[in-house]
């Protein structure tokens, strides 16, 4: 048995050296994916997968936007807004919002204020 503790220190350090690689790959291929699928006049603002090969997509047109359902064979029109009437999103995806939301949560549920009464 020789050196088990280098050997280690050497497994562990590829490892960390591939693992990181591999993350900088996937970031830079979905840079350019995305940079490539976005056009000068019309950008896909959400698309949310029902099924395989299923979706509705979002799609801004310069101030339109298009509610569209995708299938394997069609593309519809479900529903078109002007860009001043689309409804204010009810889901935020802002971690302010979501931290007001826990602390009201968890200050309506604390244990000292059922201790206090």
């Amino acid at each position: 048995m020789e050196n088990i503790e280098g050997e280690l220190a050497r497994v562990i350090f590829y490892l960390v050296l591939v693992i990181a690689l591999m993350y900088l790959f996937s970031y830079f291929l979905k840079k350019t994916i995305s940079g490539k699928s976005r056009g000068r006049y019309i950008q896909v603002m959400e698309q949310v997968y029902l099924a395989p090969k299923k979706s509705l997509a979002l799609v801004k047109v310069h101030d339109q936007i298009f509610l569209l359902s995708n299938a394997e064979t069609e593309i519809e029109l479900l529903f078109s807004w002007k860009e001043e009437d689309f409804p204010v999103p009810a889901i935020t995806n802002s971690g302010e919002n979501f931290r007001v939301y826990l602390d009201k949560f968890t200050k309506a549920n604390r244990r000292d204020r059922d201790e206090k009464k």
